[in-house]
């Protein structure tokens, strides 16, 4: 996102992207940005998060960081 996701507007247009998907029912978001995952979690609570595989989280340690933020499930590399 190279930053985007800091500036106000940017993410008020994410969170009124996810706003119409939670007004559709829509249970499950996969994200690999630790802010928006913040972000949006705080903001849809009932909103389930898939942490991307793009985010790289190779090990339990990473795992775990990204659980306390509210990812509900883990997408894993092949490799791991």
């Amino acid at each position: 996102m190279g930053g985007e996701e800091f500036n106000k507007t940017y993410l008020k247009t994410i969170i009124n992207f996810v706003k119409f998907f939670d007004d559709l029912r829509i249970d499950t978001i996969t994200i690999s940005n630790p802010y928006i995952i913040f972000v949006l979690k705080n903001k849809f609570p009932k909103i389930n998060i898939c942490l991307s595989i793009i985010a790289g989280a190779g090990n339990m340690q990473e795992i775990k960081v990204y659980e306390k933020m509210g990812v509900d499930w883990v997408v894993l590399d092949a490799n791991i």
